[in-house]
């Protein structure tokens, strides 16, 4: 049970020290996204009016082919709308249009056609006369028309629109020196904290991973107590359950198998304590007989041999009945199951014991208008459902009374209903009678209450056909048995 404590409060504090690296790494994340939406945002305020300039611009010249061209007029806009932050001493100025110069007018031009213009300025001169490398300019196609997009930085790109055209967009570099010394310090302020933060998060989760550790160890260990009561056959131990959580669950279900091999247990002894009864009392009987036989006590007549016989004879069907039983349980009792017409086996069967009805008991068939009713069973085994229904009636119901038996059926279920006249049977008694060797009242002689098997195998039967039996009071004042089997439409 340690190694268990020991597992347990491993796996939550290794729980807690990821969770805790996940909210680092979470925080570290989510601050440097917020740190360059923000130089974003910045950066959009100082370009939006620049953009809004090259807008008009290219209302007018219709391309962008004066950036490359005309350098001075490029760096007059560089130096008219972009200031870096901080920049408080740039001088107003007014916004270009088509009356202002020189954004607009094309440079006068010479008469002397013989005056030289200066050679191409070089990259390094552009840069020098303001085409900033931080500054990119692309078309309405995406197609780069200043700038060099093989850098690694991150562009930000704003568009340039006329009236909701889109005319291309103007894009800046972010500059990678003020994010990484932004990060610096920010790894340098927040670590600390956030190394705080996680050693408290740590230490408390700690102790509540102690304290739940714990309290389901003990939980658990009071399970391991309990089922060692049950391995030692203390069927009568039993856990506290106080919730309902799983353990709780657990608990209620340890419980319930305890009962049940609590009542097992008692139902096995009291198998073992009546079958040895039932089977020493015409074994002593016989012994007796012969014994009387041997001395010369009772002389050899045809009588006295016929209820020797007698005696034998009920001696095998109580065997044959455990046998029966016994096989049933192991799952190895054999069934040749097909379509079986219930209404003919239940008239043919009740034909045959209506000639052996005591004279004052009535028995009562009511068969079901569609004479085609099948289920899907085995012939002798139904067979002896009925026998075993009969023999039980016979022995329990006075004289004068009645038997009642009925078919119904619908579209896939036939119902066999049997009932008896008084006596009948405590209600507390009912879910008993199919238990073997249980007689609902214990004054009952074995002549009266046969072996106790009949009901049980009936049971048997009942589950191997994969139907249902129900015993509840009968109108007629006795028992009533209700059966229900699946219909089959095959044998139609």
């Amino acid at each position: 049970m340690r190694r268990l404590w020991v597992k347990l409060f491993s796996v939550l504090v290794l729980a807690n020290i990821a969770f805790a690296l996940l909210l680092y790494w979470g925080f570290t994340l989510t601050f440097e996204i917020a740190f360059r939406n923000y130089l974003k945002e910045q950066e959009a305020q100082r370009f939006t009016p620049l953009a809004t300039a090259l807008a008009e611009i290219y209302q007018t010249e219709q391309s962008w082919q004066w950036v490359l061209s005309e350098h001075d007029r490029w760096r007059e806009l560089m130096a008219e709308y972009i200031v870096r932050p901080g920049d408080t001493n740039r001088p107003d100025r007014p916004r270009p249009s088509s009356d202002n110069a020189p954004f607009n007018n094309p440079p006068p031009q010479n008469d002397d056609s013989t005056v030289q213009r200066p050679p191409p300025r070089s990259t390094f001169t552009r840069m020098r006369h303001g085409m900033n490398p931080h500054i990119l300019l692309f078309d309405q196609d995406g197609n780069t028309v200043l700038g060099n997009m093989q850098s690694p930085d991150t562009i930000y790109r704003f568009p340039i629109e006329k009236d909701g055209q889109p005319l291309g967009e103007i894009g800046v570099r972010a500059d990678s020196e003020l994010l990484i010394a932004m990060q610096a310090v920010m790894d340098n302020h927040n670590n600390r904290r956030l190394l705080l933060i996680a050693l408290g998060l740590l230490a408390v989760s700690s102790l509540l991973a102690l304290g739940l550790t714990t309290w389901i160890t003990r939980r658990i260990f009071r399970l391991k107590q309990g089922t060692s009561a049950l391995v030692r056959g203390r069927y009568d131990h039993r856990l506290e359950v106080r919730g309902k959580d799983v353990l709780d669950s657990l608990g209620d279900d340890f419980n319930e198998l305890a009962d049940t091999l609590d009542t097992n247990r008692t139902a096995h002894r009291r198998w073992i304590a009546s079958t040895s009864h039932e089977l020493r009392t015409p074994v002593t009987i016989l012994q007796g007989q012969i014994d009387a036989l041997k001395d010369g006590i009772r002389p050899v007549t045809p009588t006295y041999l016929d209820d020797l016989s007698h005696d034998i004879h009920r001696l095998n069907a109580l065997i044959d009945d455990l046998h029966q039983l016994s096989m049933s349980d192991v799952g190895a009792l054999d069934y040749q199951k097909d379509d079986v017409d219930l209404v003919e086996l239940v008239g043919d069967e009740l034909a045959k014991l209506k000639t052996a009805l005591p004279e004052g008991l009535t028995l009562s068939w009511y068969p079901p208008q569609d004479l085609d009713v099948f289920v899907l069973g085995d012939d002798r085994r139904l067979t002896q459902l009925i026998n075993n229904l009969m023999q039980n009636s016979l022995r329990y119901t006075d004289v004068p009374g009645s038997i009642s038996i009925s078919l119904r059926v619908t579209k896939s279920q036939v119902t066999l209903i049997w009932e008896d006249s008084a006596p009948g049977v405590q209600e507390d008694d009912l879910s008993k009678l199919t238990q073997p060797l249980y007689r609902a009242e214990s004054s009952r002689s074995r002549t009266v209450g046969g072996s106790g098997l009949g009901l049980a195998i009936v049971q048997t039967i009942v589950d191997a056909h994969n139907g249902q039996l129900l015993a509840e009071p009968s109108t007629l004042g006795g028992l009533k048995w209700t059966i229900h089997l699946q219909r089959v439409t095959s044998g139609l």
